[in-house]
């Protein structure tokens, strides 16, 4: 059978990972899901679902990666309104809607896992959005699989530390900087001292972390989170 794959985000350096190396885990053909997830136009609830709907139908995923995120750091007291929907209709409503979708239009069960973070249970400065959503994402992948799981579901959830060449980190850099005055050269020391062996995550150590949740080498795993973290 042609092993159908669909990652949504997968612009983002993780994202561009898991479709780069899916082939290797037996994955036939690998697709892109997009649900106007860009905040220009900030399209409604309803312009998303329809978009969700219309990919899903025309995939046919046999699994699902969610790999979208957002992230914009900021003083309590400075943080503008529109921060909250920004963070939790990509990084919650965007994977729940997904896996609503799929289930309402009746597909069958498949594997499913969500991009996750450290900061769901690290509690970081400027960040309170971003942890607060990927706090909600984790537990709700907890929820999804203990309902999901009678039905043939599995909902799995892979937590990274800080990696490498991504964009997130690029941009989370940049703003650590101006935020607390660091040099880039602090910044790094001080996250190399707080990852016991001493380096960050790869794009590639989260994918093969994903790709093996995916397959049937983890097939008793349901509602797991997978802390990717170098032994934090």
């Amino acid at each position: 059978m042609d092993k159908r794959l669909l990652i949504w985000g997968d612009s983002g350096s993780i994202g561009s990972a898991i479709m780069r190396m899916a082939p290797s885990y037996k994955w036939g053909q690998v697709g892109a899901g997009h649900v106007g997830l860009d905040f220009q136009d900030r399209p409604t609830m309803e312009i998303r679902q329809k978009a969700i709907r219309a990919r899903l139908s025309e995939v046919l995923p046999h699994a699902i990666v969610h790999a979208a995120g957002h992230n914009a750091l900021s003083w309590i007291g400075t943080t503008p309104a529109e921060d909250f929907m920004d963070h939790f209709t990509v990084n919650v409503w965007s994977f729940y809607e997904i896996i609503n979708q799929a289930v309402a239009m009746g597909m069958a069960p498949m594997p499913v896992v969500a991009i996750g973070s450290e900061a769901a249970w690290v509690p970081m400065r400027c960040s309170s959005y971003y942890c607060a959503s990927k706090a909600a994402l984790v537990h709700m992948v907890k929820v999804m699989a203990r309902e999901l799981a009678p039905k043939g579901w599995r909902i799995n959830c892979v937590s990274p530390g800080v990696v490498s060449n991504t964009l997130m980190t690029a941009h989370v850099f940049d703003q650590v900087t101006k935020l607390r005055g660091w040099s880039r050269e602090h910044l790094m020391k001080v996250m190399m001292e707080q990852t016991p062996d001493g380096r960050m995550a790869t794009p590639e150590d989260v994918a093969h972390s994903v790709l093996f949740l995916l397959g049937p080498n983890s097939g008793h795993l349901n509602g797991v989170n997978l802390e990717v973290t170098g032994g934090k």
